[in-house]
């Protein structure tokens, strides 16, 4: 294989490609980071479509989501997830430009993303789904 025919040189260079066309595109690393954690993927992919959302009603949502995989969530359960968005989650999702999160509020509203990044969100979902925990 001669050096043009390289896969490394047959992919299109930046220039051709601009993933911050169109709205947010977070650095990759802080990107990559935040879909790290499903339950982050869950809320990102969730608040794409319902967007604005109370922290209140995240918690629902992944709680239900956990209720898929076991018979109940309990109150201690629920406050865990609760702490979890408030200290974890969301200031992760704020702070790399994905979301932001009005804590005095309660309020979470997606970031205006990139088509690309929104791209990267609804395959990390789609992929969650067709291929559960293994």
């Amino acid at each position: 294989m001669s050096g043009d025919e390289s896969p490394i040189h047959s992919q299109s260079s930046a220039g051709d490609w601009d993933p911050t066309a169109g709205g947010t595109a977070p650095p990759p690393d802080r990107l990559f980071a935040a879909l790290a954690d499903g339950q982050r993927r869950h809320l990102l992919w969730y608040l794409l479509e319902e967007s604005p959302a109370s922290v209140a009603e995240l918690a629902d949502v992944l709680a239900g989501w956990q209720l898929a995989d076991t018979t109940d969530v309990g109150s201690e359960e629920y406050d865990r997830i609760l702490a979890t968005l408030h200290h974890s989650h969301l200031p992760l999702l704020d702070d790399a430009g994905l979301a932001e999160y009005d804590r005095e509020a309660g309020t979470v509203t997606a970031s205006s993303l990139a088509p690309a990044v929104e791209g990267v969100v609804q395959f990390a979902h789609q992929y969650d789904v067709a291929l559960p925990e293994r």
